[in-house]
């Protein structure tokens, strides 16, 4: 289904290129902050153990799949309003976990703009984006 015949009601391919760019936004992060982190010869099961971390692969996966799957016209399965919702979930505790624990510590390694986007701007496009979403679109 071509992007021209979706509804006004449905999302705008708009949408689907911000669900993408902010997913790969955040992936690019993900890789940078490994990258580094992997450079400082720490380890990579302890990168992976962050609850941050692994929020934000699940939200990067959860926004380029829906962009692919609006694209494609393809409505939302259960399973993928499920796992939206989850991811939607993690990001609000890592932000509320953020602000209320971590805002004023040191967190060594990590680079500001890894943390700014990691950390403020993917709950603020993630759980909006779920919040806002249409019923039964991706």
């Amino acid at each position: 289904m071509a992007p021209t015949s979706w509804s006004r009601s449905g999302p705008t391919p708009c949408i689907a290129v911000l669900r993408l760019g902010f997913g790969l936004l955040a992936l690019v992060a993900i890789d940078w902050q490994l990258w580094l982190h992997v450079g400082l010869t720490l380890s990579v099961l302890n990168f992976f153990s962050f609850f941050t971390n692994l929020s934000n692969l699940v939200t990067v996966g959860v926004l380029v799949a829906n962009a692919l799957r609006q694209w494609a016209g393809a409505r939302a399965s259960p399973a993928v309003a499920a796992l939206r919702a989850v991811a939607a979930t993690c990001m609000l505790v890592v932000s509320e976990i953020f602000l209320a624990l971590l805002r004023d510590v040191d967190l060594g390694a990590l680079h500001p703009w890894v943390n700014s986007v990691l950390d403020h701007v993917m709950p603020v496009v993630l759980v909006p984006d779920w919040l806002l979403g249409h019923r039964g679109q991706p």
